[in-house]
């Protein structure tokens, strides 16, 4: 039975079939309620809005909305029933379905009006296909939303290194390839994320995200910013004259990547020259562990060289006759030859004069943990190390400090808050005696000098104090004592000091010398020298032209005493002693010249080791001859000629010369 909206004759329907027929509306609106729901709000809004917000149109607003409520007042009316008000909302429906086909085929590229649904559901079919393919693409790229998309993307432009001239060059990532004509290709990797498609431009294209970094390159090149401009002028003229300072050769709009290939190969040769090897490519820790080593070297052989040129004017040809030299390479501590005696370093062999040096090098500055390394070095020692003198140098606080962003004119440029702004680096000369302690003079220099106040910090610079802690690695620190006269040499300084009341001891029971050193560092370094460097060391030569006379029958000086020589006997025990002289007698006697020996070696002067001549009253002749001593104590020895007449008359002496040779 069927029946029109409005039927007077549906007041004569028995209820039976009115029931009948309301349960069949009820059914439709279901069904109308699944379809119309499922279209209006599952698809229509949520899928459509979105796709609009990811295409940048922003979300569907209007006849929508407006349809979804009248669908949803429909569904209401019908349990209600008010068959009127659904005919109205049915109504009203379909004219918004209406619009709302036409109003998306037209977002969509679709213009016109009265468009079929078919036709929108090719359009969504399309964008259902683009959806999929996007959440294929997340899921190949291993992420599932765009967000995370994009810091992917974000991790591949590292790839394309952009260039003075506008190209971009591919890094050493595995996939990107440098066609060689200023664009990039990449290839899927096994292990890769493929994602080179994702990246689509203005115009619709797609390229890899290695194109993608270029041509943002060459915008920002062709932006026409002044300061873009010189910027990269600047670049590339630095990346040319640093290739051809690094090869020799000029040439112009050269890559980047070219001076880094520059640099790494002169690195490398700078590597292989210091340390003899022949690696192809050196990291920067090995070129900086070499140039540490160079640097240790260097300043090794800055230490022999300081101890040579303070022993050249006391070898042979110099005066005197030559000391003793003991040098120790650059080695751990303690290296070998020292024994640990009373706290310090005693070295096993002595020197031979009271003329001392000792002199030292470390591979590190001066350490700080708590309290400072102490760095003492020794000579005049006894072999108990209970009496000695000293140099040494050491800090009175704490040399750390964080550097400040101001930046001052200081040394390097910044500002420090110290940990100690009062600390010092000190130097400090003394000795010694059975085990009592005396300085003899300290000399202090502060660390930091005060520049200014900002953000509630009092800023400092560095003063010379910090200069001679830098300097406390890798140069000479040399102690000298000559008499009661004592110096320090080290980095330009030079500082002397006297032992006035002769404290301190010297002599022959104290020729040894040392080092202590408070670090625990085992990779802490020294090298060190000890040798004889006074006066007395050289062969050594006297002469007087002076005609004096003696009659005395033993031996004896004449007028003139600077007949005399005093050289340094060495390990051998043996010197050789020549004299000559003009000798005449005014009588009948025969005239002697000999000589006697004084410390460290003694004996008097006898006719068995002189030369003589007796030929009658006033004959003279000019007399030498050698003598060789063996069986001598090493030490400075003083050679004195002597002079005596046997018979009557008196000894007649002119042109008087001696000269000793330790062997």
């Amino acid at each position: 039975m069927s029946f029109f909206i409005g039927d007077p004759e549906v007041h004569n329907t028995p209820f039976s079939v009115l029931a009948q027929e309301e349960a069949e509306l009820q059914a439709e609106a279901r069904a109308i309620r699944r379809a119309f729901g499922q279209l209006a709000r599952e698809i229509l809004l949520l899928v459509i809005n979105a796709i609009l917000r990811a295409m940048g149109l922003g979300a569907f607003v209007g006849p929508l909305d407006g349809a979804i409520t009248a669908l949803e007042n429909a569904l209401t009316d019908i349990p209600n029933g008010n068959i009127h008000g659904l005919v109205t909302n049915l109504g009203a429906l379909a004219t918004d379905i209406q619009q709302i086909i036409d109003t998306i085929l037209n977002g969509l590229g679709f213009p016109g009006a009265g468009h079929a649904v078919d036709e929108l559901f090719g359009a969504l079919k399309v964008i259902a296909d683009l959806i999929a393919d996007f959440e294929k693409a997340l899921q190949i790229a291993g992420t599932s939303t765009p967000t995370g998309l994009i810091h992917e993307l974000r991790g591949l432009l590292p790839a394309a290194t952009p260039q003075f001239n506008g190209t971009a060059s591919s890094a050493s990532v595995p996939g990107f390839l440098d066609n060689g004509d200023g664009t990039i290709s990449y290839t899927a990797q096994e292990g890769i994320d493929a994602v080179s498609h994702l990246i689509q431009q203005a115009d619709g294209t797609v390229v890899t995200a290695a194109h993608a970094a270029q041509q943002a390159v060459v915008a920002a090149t062709a932006g026409g910013a002044p300061n873009i401009g010189q910027a990269v002028a600047a670049g590339q003229q630095v990346v040319d004259h640093g290739i051809a300072a690094l090869e020799g050769v000029f040439q112009a709009s050269q890559a980047p990547h070219l001076f880094g290939g520059a640099l790494s190969r002169h690195l490398t040769g700078l590597y292989n020259g210091w340390t003899g090897s022949s690696v192809d490519v050196a990291t920067a820790v090995n070129v900086s562990f070499a140039a540490q080593q160079a640097a240790a070297a260097a300043a090794n052989q800055a230490q022999q060289t300081a101890a040579i040129n303070a022993q050249l004017p006391h070898f042979y040809g110099g005066s005197g006759a030559a000391g003793n030299n003991y040098s120790l390479p650059l080695d751990f501590i303690p290296a070998t030859g020292f024994t640990l005696t009373n706290g310090v370093y005693l070295y096993g062999s002595q020197l031979a004069t009271d003329s001392q040096t000792v002199s030292a090098i470390w591979n590190k500055v001066l350490a700080w943990s708590g309290s400072s390394e102490i760095r003492t070095v020794f000579l005049r020692s006894n072999t108990g190390a209970t009496t000695y003198c000293y140099g040494k140098m050491y800090l009175s606080g704490d040399p750390g400090a964080t550097p400040y962003s101001q930046t001052p004119a200081g040394d390097d440029g910044y500002s420090y808050i110290p940990n100690d702004s009062n600390t010092k680096f000190v130097i400090e000369i003394g000795c010694y005696v059975a085990g009592v302690k005396t300085v003899l003079q300290t000399w202090s220099y502060l660390f930091w000098t005060y520049w200014t106040t900002a953000g509630g910090y009092n800023l400092y610079i560095h003063n010379v104090g910090h200069t001679y802690y830098v300097n406390s690695a890798n140069h000479v620190f040399a102690f000298e004592a000559t008499s009661y006269a004592f110096e320090v040499d080290f980095t330009g300084l030079s500082l002397t000091v006297s032992d006035g009341s002769h404290v301190s001891q010297k002599g022959t029971s104290y020729l040894s010398g040392g080092f202590s050193d408070s670090s625990t560092d085992v990779s802490l370094k020294m090298s060190w020298d000890f040798y004889d460097s006074g006066p007395t060391t050289g062969p050594g030569v006297a002469y007087v032209d002076t005609n004096e006379s003696t009659s005395s029958p033993s031996f004896t000086d004449l007028a003139t005493t600077t007949d005399q020589v005093t050289v340094n006997i060495g390990a051998s025990g043996m010197a050789l002693v020549l004299l000559f002289a003009s000798i005449a007698n005014d009588s009948s006697g025969v005239a002697y010249a000999g000589f006697a020996m004084s410390g460290a070696n003694t004996s008097t002067a006898n006719i068995n080791a002189a030369i003589e001549f007796g030929a009658g009253s006033n004959v003279t002749a000019g007399i030498g001859s050698p003598f060789l001593l063996t069986g001598l104590t090493q030490g400075a020895t003083t050679f004195k000629m002597k002079y005596a007449v046997t018979g009557a008359g008196n000894g007649l002496y002119k042109y008087r010369r001696i000269a000793v040779i330790p062997l």
